[in-house]
């Protein structure tokens, strides 16, 4: 059996080696079929192999693979392209004609797949328990497999309904083992996913080495930063300048606006960039993707529910221009970086506006849910090491990194950055003052700083609030410009910058709706826009 195996992983994955035991036991425990696996590895330690490599094995039956979403399924697939590996995927992106083909094709067997991939969104549909029903009934169903488990816990920010709908279709067939991944599962959310599986004393298989030493953490605020897109564009170059032409990276972000301005922004800025979102036509969707992964350009600015990445092995750059909701989300998505084994750096811009967020976000959710996020926060205000701070949070043995982590690395200019923020705060009086108190609405609530929380202004776009922004700026340049006074202060482009984010943000919390914003803001751009008229006219008396 070692040897098909090692013939097998050379032949389909390009592998001579297992990354780790663990790895390898995985692999053993589900080709085995003895019971059901419940695997919790770290990013890019090899989860997906221990129950692909199985179903390529035995052929005979087939492994069904459920996934988050179609991106994820689509993902997996592409891995086996080119590879003579019979694997099917079945999500709504398909026309119910071709649905209904593909799940006839796949119950007759003129289609025999090793691997199934489905949608978790798709499990309550009639058709599908129709396929997995028609397979397990004629025994051949070998393997349940769940690919990310987080979602099944309620107590967790990903949690997602449609999860539910896969116990009962573990329930019709329970002598088939079921297979469970995942990647830094807490005790809490271990111990919601054994109840929504009713996965009793399963085989666990737990990585070890946690720490993510590739990867050099840091941390920016973009409220003290003059021009963040510039200043993201220079940490870039930096950091290309020590890695080889095959520089790839990634972008996450909050909303799909978000991606756009993104990604324009810094192509405008000469760091090839694509947007990647659920909004964009599947062609064009398709074409951006492509463009990335064959390093037509070397950055993708994408929401976090894309699963991009899963299959390119040279990342060694992610951003993160919003917060993650969670410390445990933010640990998944550097560990992208990983899978280069090489030096990789990760950049993480937080704003008062994230803060506000992810307030918003957990408002009304578990405390566990709310810990959570609160946890995230201080990740990023703390002054200790980035990469201990995380294993903590996984009650791993913890210790400083020394060098890969921006406090490690250059604690001073994060100490001033943390000042600096602290003081910016401070001035807008936008936070409250004590935060012991974490556990009523007044503290989750208190972050605003408003009368009520109806000044909140709901479904502003990104878009427009960058649009506005960018008058302001000009109009604050050219009236700087043209300005003459006896006092007049020497101003750098990125002081006016700042100050026209200010004064954005002043008039977000004081608009009580998005039409009252767009109305102050026209405002604000017309009286800078007549006063930069005046100070022209009065320049111009002057000289002549």
């Amino acid at each position: 059996m070692d040897e098909t195996i090692k013939n097998v992983m050379k032949s389909v994955f390009g592998f001579t080696t297992f990354i780790s035991h663990q790895q390898r036991d995985g692999v053993i425990a589900v080709l085995k079929g003895d019971g059901d696996v419940f695997i919790n590895l770290p990013p890019a330690g090899g989860k997906s192999l221990c129950y692909q490599l199985p179903a390529i094995i035995s052929p005979q039956k087939t492994t069904i693979v459920f996934v988050r979403n179609n991106n994820v399924a689509q993902e997996h697939v592409n891995v086996f392209i080119g590879k003579n590996v019979n694997v099917n995927h079945i999500d709504s992106s398909l026309r119910p004609k071709k649905k209904l083909e593909r799940v006839e094709q796949l119950k007759s067997g003129k289609s025999a797949a090793s691997l199934i991939y489905i949608a978790i969104s798709l499990c309550n549909k009639f058709w599908i328990k129709d396929l997995i029903t028609s397979l397990g009934n004629n025994n051949l169903i070998s393997t349940f497999v769940i690919d990310e488990a987080i979602y099944f816990s309620p107590n967790s920010l990903y949690f997602n309904k449609s999860s539910l709908h896969i116990f009962p279709l573990r329930k019709m067939f329970p002598n088939v083992p079921l297979v469970v991944l995942t990647a830094c599962a807490s005790q809490q959310i271990k111990h919601d996913i054994f109840n929504a599986l009713s996965m009793n004393n399963p085989y666990e298989i737990l990585g070890k080495k946690w720490i993510l030493s590739n990867i050099h953490l840091r941390i920016k605020f973009k409220d003290i930063i003059p021009n963040p897109f510039e200043d993201l564009v220079e940490s870039i170059e930096k950091f290309k300048k020590t890695v080889d032409n095959k520089f790839s990276g990634i972008i996450f972000c909050r909303t799909k606006e978000e991606t756009i301005i993104v990604a324009r922004e810094l192509s405008q800025l000469n760091i090839s960039t694509v947007s990647y979102n659920a909004n964009m036509k599947n062609l064009d969707r398709k074409k951006h993707k492509s463009m990335w992964k064959v390093g037509k350009v070397s950055m993708i600015a994408t929401t976090r529910d894309s699963a991009i990445g899963l299959d390119k092995p040279n990342i060694s750059c992610i951003i993160h221009w919003s917060v993650p909701s969670s410390i445990t989300e933010y640990y998944y998505e550097i560990g992208k970086a990983r899978r280069n084994y090489g030096k990789a750096m990760c950049c993480l811009y937080f704003s008062i506006d994230d803060w506000m967020s992810i307030k918003k976000l957990t408002m009304g959710m578990s405390s566990y849910a709310y810990d959570n996020s609160e946890k995230m926060i201080q990740f990023c205000l703390s002054e200790e090491c980035r990469h201990a701070m995380y294993l903590r949070y996984f009650n791993l043995a913890a210790c400083s990194c020394r060098i890969s982590c921006d406090w490690c690395d250059k604690r001073d200019d994060v100490e001033q950055s943390l000042q600096a923020f602290n003081h910016f705060q401070t001035q807008h009086r936008l936070l409250s003052i004590s935060s012991q108190d974490t556990t009523g609405v007044n503290s989750q609530l208190g972050i605003y700083n408003l009368q009520n929380a109806d000044n909140i202004i709901k479904k502003l776009r990104p878009q427009l609030r960058f649009y506005w922004y960018k008058n302001v700026t000009n109009a604050l340049i050219k009236n700087y410009k043209v300005a003459i006074c006896l006092n007049k202060k020497e101003m750098s482009i990125q002081n006016l910058c700042r100050l026209a984010r200010n004064l954005e943000y002043c008039q977000l919390l004081s608009s009580y709706s998005r039409t009252t914003y767009i109305f102050a803001m026209s405002n604000m751009v017309c009286k800078l826009f007549f006063s930069f008229i005046f100070n022209k006219y009065l320049f111009f008396n002057i000289i002549t």
